[in-house]
């Protein structure tokens, strides 16, 4: 029996689908019109061409809907030029990520005449011979990371050496046949502290050159070592650590103190908690800031721009990057002297007790540090 439902293009309320030639005319429609908006940006021209045709009159149409065309004053046609430039930018990185992956295959895996290719070959074919499956991909594990380390951190005191005592660097250098000379290859030597007896491999100062620590990398790929899911993790460069917001900040505190002018009016003059309250211009002022911002955020537009222009006053949202900058602490003390340090946000309060404790001439001198926020017609008073 026929079935008249299976050929159906009807999807929902009798809209179709349309063929895959219709999709790719709108999607060519649209990439001219984008072209064509560019063009008019370049050539300075306010009006639309007349010979723009269906393309440019759907992206006429595209950019007159919704919020007035502009959502709030958003200069569409500087967003269509944003969106262009960031496709070719993305188009251009992709290409030169690209050149740059087959130059550096080509000139790693043709350059033979580096010195240290032949030895690292040798080493790395004895790894790949260990009977045990196990312990030549657990060895060439940890070595990979090794190696890798020092490609990605050359500078990184900490990666240039290693001791032989701990296990897992033991467990792939001196009791897996071709750990040590793999790492005597790449440059590193054969060292004894003389005061505890422990032996080391470390990498002299003079061995900058990472380019055999990323030979080394592919010759553990293509042994069948090591994958190439696992050897990309290990090259990708890491991120600089987050800054703990429990801790100090990494630059110090950088106390400063502020003597009190002895001709400044501010120095000894006390002022009216109405001083600290806001007057009716400025909380009307706020509102109108908020109104825009929630407007603007109610218009479609790309990351890109989003970014670009709802951060132009320094605003963050994120609290996590909030949480990783210090903030300026300063501390009024009865003389009218002020102190100035720096804090991570989340640092109790008892770091800041003792740091006043020792910027203060008497340390033994008991003292209280009250705080006052203002919040709206309410007034809060805390002390610690």
């Amino acid at each position: 029996m026929h079935n008249p439902f299976k050929s159906s293009k009807f999807k929902g309320s009798g809209q179709t689908l349309g063929t895959k030639a219709e999709d790719e005319e709108r999607k060519r429609a649209k990439r001219e019109a984008l072209e064509a908006a560019a063009a008019r940006s370049t050539t300075g021209a306010s009006a639309p061409r007349a010979g723009g045709g269906a393309g440019a009159a759907a992206l006429s149409r595209a950019g007159g809907g919704g919020r007035g065309g502009g959502g709030g004053g958003i200069d569409v046609d500087a967003m269509r030029r944003e969106v262009l430039a960031e496709r070719e930018k993305r188009r251009a990185e992709r290409a030169a990520a690209t050149a740059a992956a087959a130059a550096s295959e080509a000139a790693i895996d043709a350059d033979l005449s580096h010195p240290a290719c032949a030895s690292i070959d040798a080493a790395i074919a004895r790894l790949a011979a260990i009977p045990d499956r196990a312990v030549a991909v657990g060895a060439a594990a940890t070595l990979a990371r090794v190696v890798a380390n020092v490609a990605t951190s050359p500078e990184d005191a900490r990666y240039r050496r290693l001791r032989l005592a701990n296990e897992k660097i033991a467990a792939a250098t001196t009791r897996a046949d071709g750990g040590v000379a793999l790492l005597e290859a790449l440059g590193f030597v054969a060292i004894e502290e003389p005061e505890s007896g422990d032996a080391f491999l470390a990498l002299p100062e003079s061995v900058r050159d990472v380019a055999p620590f990323q030979v080394a990398i592919r010759r553990f790929v293509s042994a069948g070592l090591l994958s190439r899911a696992a050897a990309s993790a290990l090259t990708t460069p890491k991120p600089p650590p987050r800054a703990d917001p429990t801790k100090p900040p990494s630059n110090g505190r950088e106390t400063r103190v502020f003597l009190p002018a002895v001709t400044c009016a501010a120095a000894v003059t006390e002022l009216p908690d109405e001083y600290f309250k806001r007057d009716a211009s400025e909380i009307q002022a706020e509102f109108k800031a908020a109104a825009e911002r929630r407007e603007n955020a109610g218009a479609l537009m790309t990351k890109a721009w989003r970014e670009k222009n709802m951060n132009k006053n320094g605003d963050d949202d994120d609290d996590d990057k909030a949480d990783a900058r210090p903030v300026t602490v300063r501390v009024r003390v009865p003389d009218g002297c002020v102190l100035e340090g720096k804090f991570m946000p989340r640092e109790p309060i008892a770091v800041v007790r003792e740091w006043v404790s020792g910027a203060l001439r008497e340390h033994f001198r008991a003292f209280a540090l009250r705080c006052v926020l203002y919040a709206g017609p309410h007034t809060t008073a805390l002390a610690w």
